[in-house]
C-alpha cells in the first residue's frame, strides 16, 4: 500500500531521528500544525499559501526535495526517493561550500588592494620623512653657531614679551580690581527742599543721623514705606537700614541744624539754614 505523503514526511523525520518537539523549533510550526500535516489532515492547516510553507520548510528539515512534496501535495507523485535526494543534497552542498570559497575570496580582493595601496602611501610617506631628516643632520654643523646665536636672541625676546604680558596682566588686574566709588550729587535746594542722588551704591545702602548740638524730630520713608519715626537726640545715632530694591530715601527733619547724616559713610550736606528740611536722596545701584 502507497505512503500517504504526511506518512511519508513522518517517515523521514523518524529516520532523521527528530520529534516533532524539535521539529518545531527548528521549523517555527505549531505543534499541531505539524501533527495535521503527518496526519494527512491539510484541511486543518491555514489556507493553501500557509500549507506549502510549511510543507516545504518540514521537508527541508528531514532532506526531502520541498518542490517535489508540493507537486504531490497538488497531486504529482515523487519522482525521487529519499536516498536519491540526499545524494543530490550532499553533492549540491559541496557545489555550494566550493563556490562560498570562491565568492570570498573574490569579496577580498577589493580589500587586498586598497591595503596594498595604503602600505604603499605609509611607505612613501616614511621615505620622504627619512630622507628630509637626513638632509637636515647633514646641515646641522654648519647651522650650529648661527642657531645657538638665535636661541639667545629668541631667549631675550622672549624674556621680554613675558615681562610685557606680566606688566599688561597686572595693568588689566588693577583695572578689574578697582570699582567705581560711590558719588553723592546735590541735584537741587529749594526753600525746605533738597534733593542728592547717590550713584554706584555696591549692594545695600543706609544713612545714619547722629545728634550734634540738640535734638531734632525725625521721620523717614524709602519708597513711601516708613524707616523710622522719633527723637534723635544729641550724642546718639540711628540708623536707617534701606531695603536693596528702595529707589528714593525722603527724610523730613523737624529741628535740620541739630543732626548729621551720613549715606554709607558719605556725608549728606543738606543744610541750607532752614530749620525744617525735607531730604529726598534718589538711589543707584551698581548693575
Amino acid at each position: 500500500m502507497a505512503l500517504t505523503l504526511g506518512e511519508k514526511l513522518k517517515q523521514a523525520r523518524e529516520a532523521k531521528n527528530i520529534s516533532l518537539i524539535e521539529l518545531q523549533e527548528k521549523t517555527k510550526i505549531q505543534l499541531r500544525y505539524l501533527e495535521a500535516i503527518e496526519n494527512n489532515d491539510f484541511a486543518s492547516l491555514p489556507g493553501d499559501y500557509n500549507t506549502k510553507s510549511f510543507l516545504r520548510a518540514y521537508a527541508k528539515e528531514v532532506d526531502l526535495d520541498p518542490e517535489q512534496v508540493i507537486r504531490e501535495y497538488q497531486g504529482a507523485p515523487i519522482e525521487e526517493d529519499l536516498t536519491q535526494y540526499q545524494n543530490a543534497k550532499g553533492s549540491r552542498a559541496a557545489q555550494y561550500k566550493k563556490d562560498d570559497k570562491k565568492s570570498t575570496w573574490m569579496k577580498m580582493v577589493p580589500t587586498l588592494i586598497l591595503t596594498l595601496v595604503f602600505v604603499l602611501i605609509v611607505g612613501s610617506v616614511a621615505y620622504a620623512f627619512i630622507r628630509e631628516h637626513n638632509r637636515y643632520a647633514a646641515n646641522s654643523d654648519v647651522k650650529e653657531e648661527y642657531s645657538v646665536d638665535n636661541q639667545v636672541k629668541e631667549s631675550v625676546s622672549s624674556s621680554s614679551k613675558k615681562e610685557e604680558t606680566k606688566s599688561s596682566t597686572s595693568s588689566s588686574e588693577k583695572k578689574k580690581k578697582k570699582e567705581p566709588k560711590m558719588s553723592i550729587k546735590k541735584d537741587s535746594s529749594s526753600g525746605q527742599t533738597v534733593t542728592m542722588t547717590a550713584k554706584d551704591i555696591k549692594d545695600t545702602a543706609k544713612v545714619v543721623l547722629t545728634g550734634k548740638n540738640g535734638r531734632c524730630w525725625v521721620s523717614a520713608t524709602a519708597d513711601g514705606q516708613s524707616l523710622f519715626q522719633g527723637v534723635v537726640e544729641m550724642g546718639q545715632s540711628q540708623t536707617l537700614e534701606i531695603p536693596h530694591s528702595a529707589k528714593q530715601v525722603s527724610i523730613r527733619l523737624g529741628n535740620a541744624p541739630m543732626v548729621s547724616a551720613k549715606l554709607n559713610d558719605e556725608t549728606l550736606d543738606f543744610n541750607n539754614g532752614s530749620q525744617q528740611i525735607t531730604l529726598v536722596v534718589n538711589l543707584k545701584y551698581r548693575s
